[in-house]
């Protein structure tokens, strides 16, 4: 099989620096530009859409920016981790109280990625 057919995730744990333990979504808030600064006024993200996954049906997958699972959702009540893509190797955020608290934040974290590429003054590149 080729690397290019291979959707298999590879989750690591991000060691370097300190991203890890602050979590991915305060990362990029950090170094995303505000929301909205730059974005198109009519502009709109999409919905991420989940599915269910693993053996139980108790993950949750979405896909994103052509990566099959771009975010990923699991865990216990009380104590949900959310995966997400950092800057060079995959990000565990856990502790949110619910599923629905890590996919929020899934959520806003793909905004803020998304809204961060995107200009109103028509600049290329």
């Amino acid at each position: 099989m080729s690397i290019l057919n291979d959707t298999t995730p590879r989750f690591t744990r991000h060691l370097s620096d300190h991203h890890a333990v602050q979590g991915e979504a305060e990362y990029v808030e950090r170094h995303a530009p505000e929301i909205g600064r730059d974005a198109p006024a009519m502009a709109q993200v999409r919905a991420l859409k989940w599915r269910s996954a693993g053996y139980d049906r108790q993950i949750l997958e979405a896909s994103a920016l052509g990566l099959e699972v771009f975010y990923r959702v699991h865990g216990k009540p009380g104590d949900w981790t959310l995966t997400s893509p950092g800057a060079q190797e995959y990000v565990h955020t856990p502790g949110y109280e619910t599923r629905a608290d890590a996919q929020a934040a899934a959520q806003a974290d793909y905004e803020r990625r998304i809204i961060a590429a995107l200009s109103s003054t028509g600049e290329k590149g």
